[in-house]
């Protein structure tokens, strides 16, 4: 007699149902956006055969799976999560080599939106004229072009790093339930990669949040030391 049985992991039948749908979407709209031929497909595939394997390996779901690479390759590290076996381990040491190329690589479209978003904002606070308000003759004008109002591009370097601390310590607060010291100090463990893992996300909401938040509060902070790098020896 013939007897149906359960798919024994519904995380694994989720990363295969998101790939075909990945590839579906491919051949359809591919030709028409850049990110989507190259870094969106590749993107979506990593976190789908992550899915697959870690489910097979240490029994995630794919929202832990999802979780946990992110952690990884943005190389936060809480350590609320780990693989415990031996083909687990093996396979996250070259796996998470590929996904700090795979996820970062996908990332720069968000890196230069964030970019643009940030001069978009402070565009009106731009000095028009690198001479305006200058009362030292002794500056040439090339001192001035040079240099210019290092105030304002350090400023501006930092302005990115703020707002997404500020949005860290409100994901904190709301989302996550901390008191405003422990806000603040995981919003900035968080942004500066050290990730201590005393304070971490646990349940579903707060992991799916945090996969969408690491990456972009590792990018912002990279985009301000590498401004505040090149505006200071600009200076």
């Amino acid at each position: 007699m013939l007897s149906w049985h359960a798919p024994q992991s519904l995380a694994a039948e989720t990363g295969l149902l998101v790939l075909s749908a990945t590839i579906f979407l491919y051949r359809i709209f591919g030709g028409s956006n850049e990110w989507l031929r190259t870094h969106g497909v590749i993107l979506v595939t990593y976190y789908a055969v992550g899915g697959v394997v870690y489910d097979e390996l240490e029994g995630w779901d794919l929202l832990d799976t999802t979780y946990f690479l992110t952690v990884t390759v943005t190389t936060v590290g809480y350590g609320d999560m780990c693989p415990e076996s031996a083909m687990g381990k093996l396979f996250t040491v070259g796996y998470a080599l590929l996904g700090l190329i795979f996820v970062f690589a996908a990332l720069n479209p968000l890196l230069e939106a964030l970019i643009f978003v940030k001069d978009l904002i402070l565009r009106p606070c731009t000095p028009k004229d690198p001479t305006e308000g200058c009362v030292d003759d002794s500056l040439t004008i090339d001192d001035l072009r040079k240099g210019g109002n290092w105030k304002f591009k350090y400023g501006s370097a930092l302005a990115g790093p703020l707002l997404i601390f500020i949005l860290g310590l409100f994901i904190g607060l709301i989302v996550m339930g901390l008191d405003v010291v422990d806000g603040i100090y995981w919003s900035m463990i968080t942004m500066t990669t050290i990730g201590y893992g005393d304070i971490s996300g646990s349940g579903s909401l707060e992991r799916a949040v945090l996969c969408l938040y690491l990456p972009t509060a590792v990018a912002a902070l990279a985009d301000a030391l590498a401004a505040g790098g090149k505006k200071g020896t600009a200076k």
